[in-house]
């Protein structure tokens, strides 16, 4: 049986979100998974690993940019990922993305696009 996309992503997202987590066990496993599926190869990819010297191009890092939002829920910029274009590197940025969005007072609807809650819904279209 496949794995739900939504209950992985909110594994990730967890794990990533975890205070004072070492190391993000499940969060990296899934992000290898994308970067093994994104470079097209079945070699093991470790946290130190740069994208490009895996044979990664500026195509294929964009197509991973894609990939993590569809599964962490979160924007990673290319040209941040390019800074630092590790797997730690890209965690990294993953978990700030989540901290961010944890912070910043929005849930996220079923669409994936943030909700305001009821409370800063009311003036919002009426001019106030």
């Amino acid at each position: 049986m496949a794995e739900d996309p939504a209950r992985t992503a909110e594994a990730a997202r967890t794990a990533l979100a975890a205070p004072n987590a070492d190391t993000p066990g499940a969060a990296l496993e899934v992000l290898a998974r994308l970067w093994r599926e994104v470079l097209e190869t079945d070699r093991a990819v470790v946290a130190a690993d740069d994208f490009f010297s895996l044979g990664g191009h500026s195509l294929q890092a964009v197509q991973l940019t894609f990939a993590v939002f569809d599964n962490f829920g979160v924007e990673v910029r290319l040209h941040e990922f390019l800074a630092d274009p590790t797997l730690a590197g890209m965690s990294r940025l993953i978990a700030q993305r989540v901290d961010e969005l944890a912070g910043s007072g929005f849930d996220e609807g079923a669409d994936g696009f943030p909700e305001l809650p009821p409370d800063q819904l009311h003036g919002l279209f009426d001019g106030a």
